[in-house]
């Protein structure tokens, strides 16, 4: 009994040091093939380009939105009923024109009645006036005579006040893009009645880089052109150029346009901006494929015999395929332009001259 006992301990031990020894040489074999090979000595091919100076597109070109030069609301000043409104949704109309009115038939009673009170208070003053040169009046008499014809204008000004606002006025010339109330409604004071649009001049807002706002100057000629007009260039002008530069270290430049009636660009189409600097100049320029980590934090992977280097630089204005290098890069500098992706600073690479 006691023999088959140990028999039994013995094959179980056998069976546990049987599986310890499977697990080990399967952990020796997930740990060979988990390692990571090393791969340092091995060189990476790019393919790389030369830091060269090139002349810089005469031409700087930046996208815009067209936006109306002034909108405005067209607000009643006085509460009461509109009883005219005399406009429609594309009508024109010009600053300070009459469109619409808000009913002072009780207002225009009360002016009559007024100016009949201050007629008379009129003609007693001056009976008065006369009477107190004439010490004929105290002064306390005279003086209230006074003072209540005064009150009696004031109250039939300020009347005639309210009755020149009830006149709904547009506060600049354009065209009339909405229209929120019709006659017999009921508004308030500074309600919306419409909206209007100044479309005889147009605007647009462009946002160019520290490198580019140099050659910007106010006052100055640019080219718009867009897909509407293919074969129509637009002029505009420089009116402002912001003295800041926004988070994304970019500036804003404003341009005007002045349009007419059959003009085809109108709020909200897509434009080109040209400006066009008053000098040539050449720069040191690379592919711009090169860049790596975008345009703000740029930086590249330069050439030092058979290793990469990381090089952070300085960039400026776009050439197309190619960008301006404003610090970090001299002439003949070679700079990875394929195969960054596969690299980090100080790696081994073979270098191949891209054609």
């Amino acid at each position: 009994m006691k023999r088959k006992n140990i028999i039994a301990i013995l094959v179980i031990a056998l069976i546990a040091v049987l599986i310890v020894a499977k697990l080990v040489s399967n952990k020796r074999v997930l740990i060979k093939h988990n390692q990571i090979e090393d791969r340092s000595h091995i060189p990476t091919a790019v393919n790389v380009a030369p830091a060269t100076i090139k002349i810089m597109d005469k031409e700087i070109v930046r996208p815009a939105i067209v936006l109306a030069n002034e909108e405005a609301v067209i607000a009643a000043t006085m509460p009461g009923k509109i009883i005219q409104l005399n406009i429609e949704l594309g009508d024109r109309v010009n600053k300070g024109q009459t469109i619409g009115k808000i009913d002072t038939r009780a207002n225009d009673i009360q002016v009559k009645s007024l100016e009949l009170a201050v007629a008379k208070m009129k003609t007693d003053f001056e009976r008065n006036q006369s009477l107190y040169q004439g010490n004929a009046l105290s002064e306390s008499q005279f003086l209230d005579s006074k003072f209540a014809y005064n009150s009696k204008k004031l109250q039939l000004d300020q009347l005639k006040q309210q009755i020149s606002d009830s006149y709904i006025k547009s506060p600049l010339s354009g065209i009339i893009t909405k229209k929120d109330h019709v006659a017999g409604e009921f508004v308030g004071a500074g309600t919306p009645v419409a909206s209007v649009v100044d479309v005889n001049y147009l605007k647009i807002n462009v946002f160019v880089n520290e490198s580019e706002v140099r050659y910007i100057k106010s006052g100055q000629k640019v080219k718009i052109t867009s897909n509407l007009a293919t074969d129509t260039a637009f002029q505009g002008k420089v009116i402002y150029v912001s003295p800041n530069a926004d988070k994304n270290f970019n500036y804003t430049v404003q341009i005007q346009i002045k349009n007419d009636r059959n003009a085809l660009l109108r709020p909200g189409n897509y434009v080109m901006v040209h400006f066009h600097p008053s000098q040539e100049r050449k720069s040191l320029q690379i592919p711009k494929k090169a860049i790596v980590s975008g345009i703000k934090n740029a930086f590249v992977y330069v050439v030092d015999g058979n290793r990469a280097k990381k090089r952070v630089i300085k960039v400026g204005r776009d050439n197309g395929s190619y960008i301006e290098v404003l610090n970090g890069l001299k002439a003949g500098e070679k700079v990875v332009v394929d195969g960054q992706i596969n690299i980090i600073d100080n790696s081994l690479i073979e270098p191949k001259n891209t054609k």
